[in-house]
């Protein structure tokens, strides 16, 4: 049966999406981050939704497993998320400062919290694109060679 890889982004509302999925399934979502992750959750139950991290290289979990596979995500307008990112990741230095280096240079650049808005948005790009970029052309990849 169908799995479903629910590709969460931060500040789109992704804690609210995976606590009603964690409620919606008697527990959380199973982590199918990696090979490992992919091979752990392959055995979930028919139609249970499995949390896809996102990385820069995109997403490619469900041509990791062999059974039918649908992704599916929330989005916010690029802008807003942006913006949000920018107050509680550079700004706040939210979930142990883990955007934040105490504001020093690094090759060049000043970094969270001292960062502008421009200089952040610029060093991050659109993240929508960059991660969901590579899903069909990867998944399209892997039919061919498989």
């Amino acid at each position: 049966g169908q799995l479903y890889a629910y590709i969460a982004f931060d500040k789109t509302g992704s804690s609210s999406m995976r606590a009603l999925l964690d409620a919606h399934q008697g527990g959380p979502p199973c982590a199918g981050a990696g090979a490992r992750g992919a091979k752990m959750c392959a055995a979930e139950p028919d139609g249970h939704v499995v949390n896809v991290q996102t990385s820069s290289e995109g997403v490619d979990f469900c041509s990791k497993v062999r059974r039918p596979c649908a992704y599916f995500t929330v989005l916010r307008h690029p802008l807003d998320r942006a913006l949000s990112a920018y107050n509680y990741f550079c700004l706040a230095c939210s979930e142990r400062g883990r955007q934040c280096v105490g504001g020093r240079e690094l090759q060049g650049r000043t970094r969270c919290p001292n960062m502008t808005l421009p200089a952040y948005a610029a060093l991050f790009g659109n993240y929508y694109t960059r991660v969901l970029g590579n899903v069909g052309i990867r998944t399209a990849l892997d039919r061919r060679v498989s």
